[in-house]
């Protein structure tokens, strides 16, 4: 059994003896960085809706329509620059999306329960290596998407852009929160425990996503 080699000191007693640093073969990547693609287009929601109920909607499934035809077309920018969608680089994910429980004795509206919006807005942060290559960027599809309320099922025909995927790593894309200027400075006293982003030059500015 060999002898651990041990240092001697009087003041100390044994130290172990410590190794040096060993060298290592990992690369760094400096290149690596963050990129913001935006995407336009007519947006679509598909939301559960009660009759002669108002009342926020439940959503199952939002996203752009993804379709090269019509005056609605979707563009794309890749940190403010305008590139060309490939309409074949396309992974497409039938979806069928179940109402609750207690959707299921409710009357839905059903002309509500397709929301639509011309001018959408979507985005997501991806991260890339070196220059960004538009021949790595796929567009995730749901397609197609159905509604399953009891033992009725509810189909949408049309595709929906759900998310990205760059270089075999999947986004979600997220509706484009605009940020909020404030245009004049009245300084006024809040009782809020922690600052934050909504609190501008002395205005509390409430988070976008909880304007109704």
């Amino acid at each position: 059994m060999e002898k651990e080699l041990r240092l001697r000191d009087p003041g100390i007693g044994n130290l172990p003896i410590i190794p040096p640093l060993e060298e290592s073969d990992e690369i760094i990547d400096h290149d690596k960085k963050t990129i913001l693609l935006q995407v336009y287009g007519e947006r679509v929601d598909l939301d559960l809706v009660e009759t002669n109920q108002i009342q926020c909607p439940e959503t199952l499934c939002r996203g752009l329509v993804f379709n090269d035809y019509g005056r609605y077309t979707i563009f794309v920018e890749v940190d403010g620059k305008r590139i060309q969608p490939d309409f074949n680089n396309v992974t497409r994910m039938p979806r069928e999306f179940v109402a609750p429980t207690e959707w299921q004795n409710k009357k839905l509206d059903w002309d509500r329960c397709i929301y639509r919006s011309l001018d959408g807005e979507f985005c997501c942060d991806i991260e890339v290596d070196g220059e960004f290559n538009e021949k790595l960027l796929q567009y995730n599809v749901v397609y197609p998407a159905s509604i399953r309320v009891g033992r009725k099922v509810y189909r949408y025909n049309r595709p929906i852009l759900t998310g990205v995927n760059y270089n075999g790593k999947d986004y979600k894309l997220y509706p484009f929160r605009r940020k909020l200027k404030v245009l004049v400075n009245i300084p006024i006293d809040l009782d809020i425990e922690e600052p934050n982003e909504s609190i501008l030059d002395g205005f509390y500015i409430p988070e976008y996503n909880t304007i109704k």
